[in-house]
């Protein structure tokens, strides 16, 4: 999933959007990393303070939580309209805590 959207982020911004194109939808990218979160916020908060406490599979989801944000954040001038920023916002504000 994290490459599917790293390649669709670099092509986007490369190329830009192009309706009818689903590979150059950046809103398929936003909502796809927003439903491959293995974490809701709250839980991913509350393992974030100590993390390095946590078992190798829970790390690993925290680990997850920041590559799915990276190519989220480079689409972020053609994503911030988007109704669903605001969540992408929240998971950006915890993203420093995560491992």
């Amino acid at each position: 999933m994290s490459r599917d959207l790293q390649l669709r982020s670099w092509l986007l911004e490369r190329t830009g959007p192009r309706k009818g194109v689903p590979l150059l939808d950046p809103q398929i990218v936003l909502e796809s990393a927003l439903a491959a979160m293995p974490l809701s916020p709250g839980e991913a908060v509350r393992c974030a303070g100590h993390w390095r406490e946590l078992d190798r599979e829970q790390i690993l989801a925290l680990r997850t939580i920041r590559r799915l944000l990276a190519p989220v954040r480079r689409l972020a001038p053609l994503l911030a309209e988007h109704p669903r920023w605001a969540e992408v916002q929240v998971w950006e504000r915890l993203a420093p805590d995560l491992p």
